[in-house]
Order: structure tokens, then C-alpha cells, then sequence
């Protein structure tokens, strides 16, 4: 099943079209990418690395831009990620702490 365009971004890395959305987890940020036209799903995992200020408000630390998503695509590929595998489990990757 394809992630759906609606909500979520396209990349293209090494002439490949991936699409992926962050997806909110409890105490992690999950990016869920996929080849464009389906396959084996990639979730990679980092934490949010929030700050807490002395008034109690939170501040983001970490962005998630297309420069992560690529280096997490080319080091999931690296670690045996095949998107094209029709593997319905999906290949989980730690990005960060």
C-alpha cells in the first residue's frame, strides 16, 4: 500500500521517486518513507530532542527536512533496505538518539 500523496512529500534520490510524512509517535518521530508505487515500507526513528524552558514551553530541536530523508534512504539502502521488496513488515532504522 502507497503512502498517500495528500499529506505527504516527494524526494527523489538516486533517480528514485520516494514519498514520506512524519508520523508522531510516543516519544519518537517516525518518518515513514516508500518507493513511489509501493513496496517495503521505511520507518526511520529519532527522537524529538525537545527543550524545556524554565517557563514550562517547549522548543523543537530537530527539523526533519529532505537532507535527513536522503541520508536516511542512502544509509537504510546501505544497511539492506530494498524498497522494492514486497515484505509487508517494515524496515526499521534508528536516525538519531
Amino acid at each position: 500500500m502507497a503512502l498517500r500523496t495528500k499529506g505527504s512529500r516527494r524526494i527523489v534520490v538516486d533517480g528514485m521517486i520516494y514519498r514520506w510524512v512524519v508520523s508522531p509517535t510516543s516519544g519518537y518521530m517516525d518518518v515513514v518513507v516508500m518507493q513511489a508505487n509501493a513496496g517495503r515500507r521505511l520507518i526511520l526513528r529519532c527522537g524529538y530532542e525537545d527543550l524545556v524552558a524554565l517557563d514550562g514551553t517547549m522548543r523543537q530541536q530537530r527539523s526533519i527536512g529532505s537532507g535527513v530523508i536522503r541520508r536516511g534512504i542512502l544509509a537504510a539502502r546501505s544497511a539492506g533496505w530494498d524498497p522494492g521488496d514486497a515484505n509487508p513488515a517494515p524496515f526499521v532504522l534508528e536516525i538519531g538518539s
